[in-house]
């Protein structure tokens, strides 16, 4: 006897045996698994298509490096890095002078961001500052090219004339027998010596500035990339200190923006503030010489703006040349000139520094000293500008640490 279903539908005669591992539902037959696959390919093609850099959906392929080799490459990279600033040092100067001009300028920038987008700030301080020092260079250049052809012209007549007062004054002594009879000669011999050595030593100089100065290409490149890295890291302040914080873990993020934040303001403060006082004691000294007759004031002025950088020793180098100068005019002026540099110089160590730097660098001035003696003896000149700015981000660095860092208690035995 047929069974019912057999009857009603021949073509399930044939016998399919139950298999517990196949779970069927409605709508799951092969044809189904066919146009599912077929659409799902597709799919995948039209998302190649739209980005043909993905391939799949899946992560991209490890490639397992072993530890020693990795710390290998990366010493190799690092060599590499130091070779190449070390064969080109324009650059380190391009990234020391653009991030010095990205910390002048980002007070600026922060003050107008209250009142119009990041870009615009940027733009706004960067077109007013390049307008303020060409205009400034327009004005000053002029007569300070002037004083300084004059400087040039009177130089061999300054040095006889300082030459045969210092015999005058040695003959003098001679005759009063407070000094040996054969002193001229021997200030003769150390002029020519002294003479010999300046010579040996400025014409290197010389050499080497007039070389740069006539590269005018070479200047033009230096000076588009401290541009460039000024108004970059202006731009992208806020993604560095982003990408700068991501690297730690998210409990410390915080403070890393504290510490960013104390960094600029302390660079910024420091930066500003030594600009800042520069000008004013040049302008101060150049105005005070006009005052007292002393010739080539500008030129003067300007020295002591250059030589304001350097702390401590600056104020003694700058004063040097106008106190020679009034020396050879008469003692009244010279001690007249000394006055006006020591009130310049009270001026600013009380007034100025106080009032704009502020407390930039926080340090006792017997540690900078020592720091720029050490430095200095290190790196020369370079060192010596740079000792109290390194000083100033050592000194964040130490109060951002100090307050957080705990040593760990010794264990107990229980």
């Amino acid at each position: 006897m047929v069974p019912p279903s057999s009857a009603k539908n021949p073509q399930s005669s044939t016998c399919v045996l139950y298999d517990p591992r196949v779970t069927t539902t409605p709508g799951d037959d092969p044809q189904d698994d066919t146009h599912s696959d077929s659409d799902a390919a597709a799919a995948q093609r039209a998302r190649a298509a739209e980005h043909p850099e993905v391939v799949g959906d899946t992560e991209p392929t490890p490639i397992i490096v072993p530890r020693r080799l990795a710390y290998i490459g990366a010493g190799v990279i690092v060599a590499l890095v130091l070779l190449v600033l070390w064969s080109v040092p324009s650059v380190i100067t391009i990234a020391i002078l653009g991030s010095a001009l990205a910390l002048l300028l980002s007070y600026p920038v922060r003050v107008l961001d209250n009142y119009m987008p990041r870009k615009a700030a940027v733009a706004a301080t960067v077109i007013g500052t390049i307008t303020v020092l060409v205009v400034t260079l327009w004005i000053a250049i002029p007569p300070i090219a002037e004083q300084v052809t004059e400087f040039a012209a009177d130089l061999p007549g300054i040095v006889d004339d300082a030459e045969e007062r210092l015999r005058e004054t040695v003959r003098d002594l001679e005759e009063q027998g407070r000094l040996p009879e054969d002193s001229e000669d021997r200030i003769g011999d150390l002029e020519a010596e002294l003479a010999d050595r300046a010579q040996q030593g400025i014409e290197p100089v010389l050499t080497g500035v007039l070389g740069r100065v006539t590269s005018l290409v070479g200047l033009f490149i230096t000076l588009f990339g401290i541009l460039f890295v000024g108004i970059t890291l202006l731009l992208d302040a806020d993604r560095l200190r982003r990408k700068a914080t991501s690297a730690f873990p998210q409990r410390y993020h915080d403070d890393l923006d504290q510490l960013w934040t104390e960094l600029g303001a302390s660079m910024s403060r420091y930066l500003g503030g030594l600009i800042a006082i520069a000008l004013i004691q040049g302008v101060l000294i150049a105005i005070g010489l006009l005052f007292l007759g002393i010739p080539y004031a500008l030129l003067l002025g300007v020295w002591v703006a250059l030589t304001s950088v350097v702390p401590y020793v600056g104020a003694w180098l700058g004063a040097g040349p106008a106190i020679i100068l009034a020396l050879l005019g008469s003692p009244i002026d010279a001690v007249w000139v000394v006055l006006l540099y020591l009130a310049v110089n009270i001026l600013e160590g009380n007034f100025l520094t106080p009032r704009i730097q502020g407390d930039a660098v926080r340090v006792h001035p017997v540690l900078v000293l020592l720091t720029i003696v050490a430095v200095g003896s290190l790196f020369g000149l370079l060192g010596v500008i740079l000792a109290v700015p390194m000083l100033a981000l050592g000194r964040v660095f130490f109060d951002f640490f100090y307050a957080r860092i705990r040593i760990q208690p010794p264990e107990t035995a229980d």
